[in-house]
């Protein structure tokens, strides 16, 4: 999704849309109590951060590693 609705700017990849944790959730197939700890947990890792309410990518690197990318996908079946 970041690459699809993602902004670049100075402090990180902004999201372009608005999503709660409820439509992550169901995005996912989860739940939105356990997508509400995932966040806080990449949060509290400086991995993400907000700006007004919606999410910026701060640290993609950690992202990367945590969906096991290997830089070789193309864009069109990309995780991120």
């Amino acid at each position: 999704m970041a690459h699809g609705y993602g902004r670049k700017e100075e402090d990180g990849i902004h999201y372009t849309i608005d999503l709660t944790n409820s439509d992550l959730a169901q995005l996912i197939g989860s739940t939105r109590e356990t997508v509400n700890r995932m966040l806080q947990a990449w949060k509290n890792d400086g991995a993400i951060g907000y700006y007004h309410g919606s999410i910026v990518i701060r640290n993609l690197d950690y992202i990367k590693a945590i969906c096991h990318c290997e830089d070789r996908c193309p864009m069109n079946i990309c995780r991120l």
